[in-house]
């Protein structure tokens, strides 16, 4: 898989990761040229979920490119983009939920 280019806005710290779910990777794209089955376009999002976590900052996830033939193939990808982000979400938001549960009970694994 090639490096993964990922830019981080803020005016002075990392406040925020812009995901485009392009998706001209795909192996069905017309215009595309990595050649990436679904499950490596999986994966490719799952890395940049992985980047937002570690950073500790939110992420927003846009729809943009993709000229797959069938079209549905582009559907898809873009659907499996969607899912993969609110199943990271909603494991990220009881991750957070929980933490503050330790805080408010001074357990925080975070407390020295």
């Amino acid at each position: 898989m090639k490096r993964l280019n990922i830019y981080l806005f803020s005016a002075r710290s990392r406040e925020c990761l812009l995901k485009n779910s392009k998706n001209h990777g795909l192996l069905e794209d017309k215009l595309g040229k990595l050649n990436l089955t679904m499950d490596g376009l999986a994966r490719r999002d799952q890395k940049i979920f992985a980047v937002a976590e570690r950073l500790g900052v939110p992420m927003v996830v846009t729809m943009g490119g993709g000229y797959g033939d069938p079209i549905g193939a582009t559907v898809a990808a873009h659907a499996q983009t969607y899912l993969a982000a609110k199943d990271w979400y909603a494991r990220i938001a009881a991750a957070s939920s929980e933490t503050r549960k330790l805080i408010e009970a001074n357990q925080s694994p975070f407390l020295v």
